[in-house]
């Protein structure tokens, strides 16, 4: 996804939310069905391995986190490395068209398809 302004992280999150939301309501309609016998050997079950389900959601939910809201700052720093890579490439060359020869000998070193 291609999430570049607030409003826009703050939708899918939105987004996010309801789906859970949706889950949760589905998962209790389909709790409430169950028969006492089935309900105690859930309960059973969900005792036994309760550590366990709350260590997947304490992982999970920093997850989606950074996903959302960290992404784009790993794009910026990963643009200002390849600004820094090619302002030292370019720095040596005594023309502009020499420097353009080894910018694309670089991009082509790292298998990076260049248009121009």
């Amino acid at each position: 996804m291609n999430l570049e302004t607030a409003w826009q992280r703050i939708a899918v999150l939105g987004i996010c939310f309801g789906l859970v939301a949706v889950i949760f309501l589905v998962l209790g309609g389909a709790f409430m069905s169950l028969s006492d016998a089935n309900a105690a050997a859930l309960g059973g079950w969900l005792e036994a391995n309760l550590d366990t389900v709350v260590a997947g959601l304490v992982g999970l939910v920093p997850a989606i986190a950074t996903y959302l809201f960290g992404r784009r700052a790993g794009w910026k720093v990963g643009k200002t490395e390849v600004f820094n890579s090619a302002i030292a490439t370019a720095s040596g060359q005594p023309t502009g068209e020499a420097a353009a020869e080894e910018l694309r000998a670089e991009a082509d070193a790292h298998r990076i398809r260049v248009t121009t």
